[in-house]
Parts: structure tokens; sequence; C-alpha cells
């Protein structure tokens, strides 16, 4: 029985290893699965708190859905359709994304986690519509009640992983899937003065997907897919930086691929900011780049995964040679047998 046992745990320990060190890493995890810690609603959407403060209709406080990470990081949104005049007086759109259906994949391969729903977001129209409060685009974003981001807002990355899914409904735009708030620097070179964020997963008006960064020393980097993305499909989507090489990784339905790598990075995987982490639109001069479609399962880890660990990476099976020594303990015992 104990051999069975130490079997066993030889078997499954690596494995467990690998999911437990993944875990560990995780700095927010955002499932869309619940609102306000209760299971979500197919169309439901997320209320919001007036501009100038106080409740929304009917006296419920602002909506959210969870950081499965533990960490504290939950989504909120900056205008529902529960709320279309705020108390300031001023009109503006509705702005929350809502369940869908619609996922990438039913079980999360890494987790086992039933994934019953994404986020919708409704792109504002135009390709680089402007998002709220002036436009029709969907967000949602970190920053709580009293305007102050979530803990992941300030936290250091000197290494990071940034994964999730998308399917882009309408093409030849400009519109970002995640986003770190904050203007930081210009695309030609160093942090200051410039109209971009930190960090922007996106696509451009051409389809190509790309992640936008500053690196820990306030270099810019761009990386960018090797082939344009296509509509009503689902990518899933890999950012892995070590502090030194950042890798683009795509899996539209074959397994995750290495798309491209910048191996220039200096000073720490990003630069250090406070803004938000946002979905649904980007950053530039302001948020910007609504997306039109949906998003769903982004993970934020403060180390660098290999693609073995990635949300949509099926779990391997034992390896040969954890199987080669059943089949010895197996002889073993038949041998024993035949002795007794």
């Amino acid at each position: 029985m104990m051999r069975k046992t130490l079997l066993a745990l030889a078997i499954a320990t690596p494995a467990i290893l690998v999911a437990s060190a993944a875990n560990a890493a995780t700095s927010a995890y955002w499932r869309f699965e619940d609102k306000n810690g209760v299971p979500a609603v197919a169309g439901d959407s997320l209320r919001s708190t007036p501009a100038g403060g106080g409740t929304v209709s009917g006296g419920n406080i602002v909506d959210v859905t969870s950081d499965s990470s533990g960490n504290g990081n939950v989504l909120r949104v900056f205008h529902s359709p529960n709320d279309p005049l705020s108390s300031d007086g001023v009109q503006r759109l509705e702005t929350s994304p809502t369940y869908s259906l619609l996922t990438p994949a039913a079980i999360i391969p890494q987790t086992g986690a039933v994934n019953v729903y994404s986020f919708d977001f409704d792109g504002a129209p135009g390709s680089n519509a402007p998002a709220p409060p002036n436009a029709g685009g969907d967000d949602i974003y970190t920053q709580d009640q009293e305007n102050v981001a979530g803990p992941i807002g300030s936290t250091p990355f000197s290494q990071y992983t940034v994964e999730g899914a998308f399917r882009v409904r309408t093409l030849g735009r400009f519109q970002s899937v995640v986003v770190k708030d904050g203007s930081v620097g210009g695309g030609g070179g160093t942090s200051g003065g410039g109209p971009l964020p930190p960090f922007n997963v996106k696509l451009f008006n051409n389809d190509t997907f790309n992640i936008e960064t500053f690196d820990g020393a306030g270099n810019f980097k761009a990386i960018a897919a090797n082939a344009p993305i296509a509509g009503n499909q689902w990518y899933k989507f890999a950012v892995v930086n070590d502090g030194t090489t950042m890798k683009m990784y795509l899996d539209s339905g074959s397994g995750y691929q290495l798309q491209t790598q910048q191996a220039t990075m200096a000073g720490g995987a990003l630069w250090a900011s406070t803004g938000n982490s946002a979905m649904g639109r980007g950053w530039f001069n302001g948020p910007n780049d609504s997306f039109d479609g949906q998003v769903d399962e982004v993970r934020v880890s403060n180390i660098a995964l290999q693609p073995s660990q990635f949300l949509f990476s099926a779990v391997p099976e034992p390896s040969a040679l954890a199987l080669s020594l059943v089949g010895l303990l197996g002889l073993g015992r038949a041998a024993r047998r035949k002795a007794d």
C-alpha cells in the first residue's frame, strides 16, 4: 500500500508543483462568472455609481465582478443603463459590457473550472472613438468608488505573464483588449510626455494583434503577431516577459504558437505606475480604442510562465518515465508472487 501511495505521488507531484507555482504567482484573475459574488445571468450588465456620488437606481451600491485570485482587484463600470442621468445633470451613455454565453472553452484545461460566461463589449462607432464619458464604448476597470486603483495598479513587475481570450466582432479599427491606464511616453523612445500607456494588448486597423509596453527603464517596446486576426473567432493569447525578453503567443484552436519576441527589455519587465487595469478599451491620452467583441479569462501572473502553464494549455498526461515505473513495479509484484 505504501508503495502504491508513493508511486501515485511520484506521478502526480510534477503536475501539482507546476499548477501550484502558477496559482501562487497569480496577481489577478478575472473570469467574468459572477456579479457581486453570485452566479452571473446571460445578458445582464453591471450598475455603476452616479458621477456625483450616491447610489444607483433602487438604492443599490455599485456592482462588481470578482478577482478570482483573492487579491481584491474587482472590476466595475463607469456608467450603467440603470442610471441614465447622473446626479451632476449630465447625460452619459451606458458603458457596461454584458454577460455572454459565448466562451472559448467550456472547461479551463489548467484548472478544470467550468467556463460559462465571457463579457461582451459593445465598441463605440468609428475606428478610434474615445471611451466614456462621451461615447458608447463599453469598458470595465479596477478603480473603486473612491477613485483608487485596485492593488494591481501599484504592483511592481520584474516579470509577468498576461493571458486571456478574445473574439472580435468588427475589424478594421484600432481597439484594445487589455490595458494598464496612464500616459507614459511616445512610441519612438523612452517614457515621459507621450500619450501611450505602460501596457496595451491591442488590434491595429490592419487587424494585426500587437503588444505595446514600456519596460522598467522606460523604453518603448512593441511586438506583433505573424498574421492578421480573423473576425468572430476565439483567440487565446499570452504575453510573457522575464525582464529581458518579451514573447507573444497566440492560439486559434490548435495550441499556443510563439508569434514573435523582443529580447531587449531593461530595468525590469514593466514601467512602474499606478493606473487601473482595464478591459474593453485602450488608452491614448485618455481612454480610447473601444473593443467590439467578447473577452474572457484574463489572468495576470508575476512570473514568466511556461506555455505548458497557460490557462488554455492541456495538462500533460503522465510521462513515459512514470508509466515505465508503473510497469516495473507490476513486474516486481508478479515476480514476488511466483517466488511465493
